[in-house]
C-alpha cells in the first residue's frame, strides 16, 4: 500500500512512501527546511503578504507568535468592523 499503484515491480529503496496521514511529519517539510516558500499571489493584499512571510520565518525569533498573530487579526478585524459602520 505504500508504493505507486502504478509500478508492478518491487518498492525500490529511493523515495518518499507513504499513506499520507501516517507519514511522520518529518517527511512532508523537506523542502520548507531549505527554504522554499509558496509564491504569494499579486492579488494578496501587501499588508498580508507581509503577515504570511513574517509566519514563515526559519529563526523562531523573527516569526510572528500565535499571540502576536490574534492580536493583528482582531485588530484587523475590528478595523474593518469600524470602517462597515460608518458607512
Amino acid at each position: 500500500m505504500c508504493r505507486p499503484a502504478n509500478i508492478k515491480q518491487s518498492v525500490k529503496e529511493e523515495g518518499i512512501y507513504g499513506v499520507l496521514p501516517y507519514m511522520a511529519p518529518e517527511v512532508l517539510p523537506i523542502k520548507i527546511c531549505k527554504g522554499f516558500r509558496p509564491t504569494i499571489s499579486k492579488d494578496v493584499p501587501k499588508l498580508l503578504a507581509y503577515l504570511i512571510i513574517k509566519c514563515w520565518y526559519a529563526e523562531i525569533e523573527n516569526r510572528t507568535t500565535t499571540k502576536e498573530l490574534y492580536q493583528i487579526l482582531t485588530k484587523w478585524k475590528n478595523e474593518i468592523k469600524d470602517i462597515e459602520g460608518g458607512r
